[in-house]
């Protein structure tokens, strides 16, 4: 697994697991691993494999880190008792990397398909529905919708009709034929 270390906006790394712990890493010094999504970045005080490796020494102050922009090098210097110089560890990056940017979002599928259609003619109050909640996302398939609620409200009616006329006939059949 690789690590990636961010100093003032600038990314650091592939670095494995014993690397990193060889680096004097600060607790608010963000980390990403390279297996999780490219916007997630925890403080290394997050990671329990980091926790142990944590620069801090009793009654001092946390490690100063400097960036040198012209070189692109980062400086940690871990402070030490006053009778030892401070020590100076520099990383380069090397590797350039930039996270990958966040997957976009997956494409709608509109095709407005015969089955939408459908459902709308059958049953015209779900049809009314999907089209009010699809028809700015969905349009294709509103339109679908719309078209099969109207012609099977249109169909219900023309069938209530019919089927009246026909009760009506069947009603009047005795007196035509006395």
């Amino acid at each position: 697994m690789e690590y990636y270390l961010m100093s003032e906006g600038t990314v650091y790394g592939p670095y494995t697991l014993p690397e990193m712990k060889s680096l004097p890493l600060l607790a608010d010094t963000p980390v990403h691993m390279s297996l999780w999504p490219s916007d997630k970045w925890v403080y290394a005080s997050d990671l329990p494999e980091l926790r142990d490796c944590l620069s801090s020494l009793p009654g001092s102050s946390s490690p100063q880190v400097t960036t040198s922009a012209a070189t692109n090098v980062i400086q940690i210097i871990q402070p030490q008792p006053a009778n030892n110089p401070p020590a100076t560890i520099s990383l380069s990056n090397t590797s350039n990397y930039t996270a990958p940017a966040p997957d976009p979002k997956p494409e709608v599928v509109d095709n407005g398909g015969f089955g939408w259609w459908l459902l709308g003619c059958c049953i015209p109050i779900v049809g009314l529905v999907l089209y009010l909640v699809w028809r700015d996302t969905k349009p294709k398939t509103a339109h679908s919708l719309c078209v099969g609620t109207i012609f099977g409200i249109i169909f219900s009616i023309l069938d209530y009709v019919i089927l009246f006329g026909l009760g009506v006939m069947e009603s009047l059949l005795p007196y035509i034929y006395m």
